[in-house]
């Protein structure tokens, strides 16, 4: 490629001009380019041939510049990728990685970025207090009805510390279902409406839910403590 881009620019030192009625020529020389061009990692530099920095993009060397360049984006990250390919298949065959599209193996390692309420509410135990409690019936009523996507991400969150659902086929459900606890406090306000916030505790996937006596209670602390809590990310 580096005789291809020196090519009859005299080591792309030329003048760069053509002499044709193609309305498209353009005298590149005056751009000052060269075939050292910066990375996409900020400070880094690529040589696209051998003293990038000395060759000049000339009108007779642009396309193969353009390639150079192509190429030089496209497999700049390679080795990350390649080392990344070897710690995946230390856990799963590369073989049976083939039989899976892109979208499949995010599903399975990652799970989906739609939460399934009712995945998760059937995937959820209770201490202290039971599904048919008139505060759980108000929590679970928020998750499906007043909560959007983006909230109920928020809220696996501050949690569980991850914004997705393990897929609903999935073996980790039998061990890590989601816990909803009594709450250890009762303070309360002038309205006699518990005026504490929900605790949660990521690592064990676990929200110690207060008994609100009112869904606009429920979900004004819920989405107070989702928005404050979520520096869980920061970690």
């Amino acid at each position: 490629h580096a005789d291809d881009a020196k090519g009859a620019e005299g080591g792309g030192r030329g003048d760069g001009k053509k002499t044709t009625d193609d309305p498209f020529s353009y005298d590149f020389t005056d751009l000052m380019l060269t075939f050292r061009r910066p990375g996409c990692v900020e400070g880094r530099m690529i040589d696209l041939v051998a003293d990038g920095q000395s060759v000049l993009v000339t009108w007779d060397n642009c396309s193969t510049f353009i390639k150079l360049l192509r190429d030089a984006r496209l497999f700049e990250f390679a080795p990350q990728c390649e080392a990344i390919r070897r710690g995946i298949e230390k856990v799963v065959p590369g073989d049976a990685l083939s039989l899976m599209t892109h979208g499949q193996l995010e599903k399975s390692v990652c799970g989906t970025a739609t939460i399934d309420v009712d995945l998760l509410e059937a995937n959820t135990t209770y201490g202290g207090c039971s599904k048919n409690d008139a505060h759980v019936k108000l929590f679970w009523k928020m998750m499906h009805e007043l909560f959007d996507n983006d909230e109920r991400r928020q809220f696996l969150r501050f949690v569980w510390g991850r914004s997705r659902l393990y897929p609903k086929d999935s073996d980790e459900w039998a061990s890590n279902k989601f816990k909803i606890h009594d709450f250890p406090h009762r303070a309360t306000g002038p309205d006699g409406e518990i005026s504490h916030l929900p605790i949660s505790h990521t690592c064990f996937f676990t929200l110690d839910l207060p008994p609100y006596k009112s869904l606009e209670t429920m979900v004004a602390k819920m989405r107070t403590a989702i928005t404050l809590g979520r520096d869980v990310d920061l970690d």
